[in-house]
């Protein structure tokens, strides 16, 4: 239920916004994979998680190009 509301979420928004959606889930993984190699976290799903928020996002921004 919560990929359904937040699918349609993104699809609400506009391309510049899911470009700045995508830029700060790809910070947070970043910053997720720097913590790994510092220190112990609990949580290894959010990984995944947060690449399928970046591929749904992807995935959206190119629907709503092609349907220019």
């Amino acid at each position: 239920m919560k990929n359904i509301k937040m699918k349609q979420e993104l699809r609400g928004l506009t391309i510049d916004q899911l470009y700045e959606q995508e830029q700060y889930i790809a910070k947070e993984l970043l910053s997720l994979k720097l913590q790994v190699r510092t220190t112990h976290i609990k949580d290894y799903s959010r990984f995944a998680k947060f690449r399928k928020i970046i591929a749904c996002i992807k995935t959206i921004v190119r629907e709503k190009q092609l349907a220019r």
